[in-house]
C-alpha cells in the first residue's frame, strides 16, 4: 500500500473550535473541502458544484439528509468521475449534493473562502486515513487494486 501525506489547514472558529480544510481536485479542478470525521459520507454543495462542473448529471434523490447544522434538507446525487486527494485518485464516486450555502455564509463571516463540500468517513475509513494534528497532515492510503480487480472478475464469472 502507498501512503500519501496531505497538508491540512486548520480554521480557527474564534473560540468555537476548529474546522480542517483540505485541498483536493475534482475532475482536475482545485477545490477546498472540510475534513469532517463526524460525517458518515462525503457531500458536496449542489450550487457550487453545478457552476464548476456543469457537465455532470445531477439526479433527484428521495432521501432527506440530516446533520450539517440543519434538521433535514433535500439531497441530490451525482457521480464524480475523478476525485484526487494528492496522488490518490478515486474514480466514479457516487455522492450526494446538498445546499451548503449556510456553511459558506458562516465562513465568509470569518474571512475564509468557500468550500465545495465535506470529506467524510466513507473515504476516510476506506482509505485508512490518519490525522496528525500537531503536523497538520492527513495520511491516506491507496487501496490495493489487485484484490478489487480479482473480486470484480469473480463476480462477473460467478455472480454474487
Amino acid at each position: 500500500m502507498t501512503t500519501v501525506k496531505i497538508p491540512l489547514t486548520f480554521i480557527d472558529l474564534h473560540g468555537d473550535g476548529y474546522h480542517i480544510k483540505i485541498r483536493v481536485e475534482i475532475n482536475h479542478i482545485p477545490a477546498q473541502l472540510i475534513l469532517d470525521t463526524g460525517a458518515s459520507t462525503s457531500v458536496f454543495d449542489r450550487e457550487s458544484f453545478a457552476k464548476i462542473h456543469p457537465e455532470l448529471v445531477i439526479r433527484n434523490s428521495d432521501q432527506l439528509t440530516t446533520g450539517l447544522g440543519t434538521n433535514s434538507m433535500l439531497s441530490y446525487k451525482t457521480t464524480i468521475p475523478l476525485l484526487s486527494i494528492g496522488s490518490i485518485q478515486i474514480l466514479n464516486l457516487e455522492t450526494a449534493l446538498l445546499d451548503l450555502s449556510h456553511i459558506n455564509a458562516a465562513y465568509s463571516k470569518i474571512s475564509h473562502g468557500p468550500i465545495i463540500g465535506v470529506l467524510g468517513n466513507d473515504i476516510l475509513v476506506s482509505h485508512k486515513a490518519i490525522i496528525d494534528y500537531p503536523q497538520k497532515l492527513l495520511f491516506i492510503e491507496e487501496p490495493e487494486k489487485i484484490p478489487g480487480l480479482i473480486n470484480k472478475i469473480l463476480t462477473l464469472l460467478f455472480g454474487k
